[in-house]
């Protein structure tokens, strides 16, 4: 049995992906510190994880994140399906 607090399903991994990075990048008022940084997390580590979430969700229908293009049926196709499950590893 998989263990891992990360989920396994799109819809999941987009709500995941999304608070994670919302919470890492928070800054706290009384200490000016992110909850990333307060947690042990390296700029650069937060940094690479705005950069999944880039990849993944953009909110931008200009220039769409994968999970964008892979959950719209007129956009899907396999290489979209083989970038999402990269990211979700």
């Amino acid at each position: 049995m998989d263990k891992s607090r990360v989920p396994r399903t799109l819809a999941k991994f987009d709500l995941y992906i999304k608070r994670v990075n919302k919470f890492i990048t928070t800054v706290n008022p009384a200490t000016l510190q992110t909850h990333g940084e307060r947690l042990g997390l390296t700029p650069q580590e937060i940094t690479r994880a705005g950069d999944f979430l880039a990849q993944w969700f953009t909110g931008n229908p200009a220039s769409r994140g994968i999970y964008e293009i892979h959950t719209n049926p007129n956009t899907k196709t396999k290489n979209s399906r083989n970038t999402v499950v990269k990211i979700m590893r």
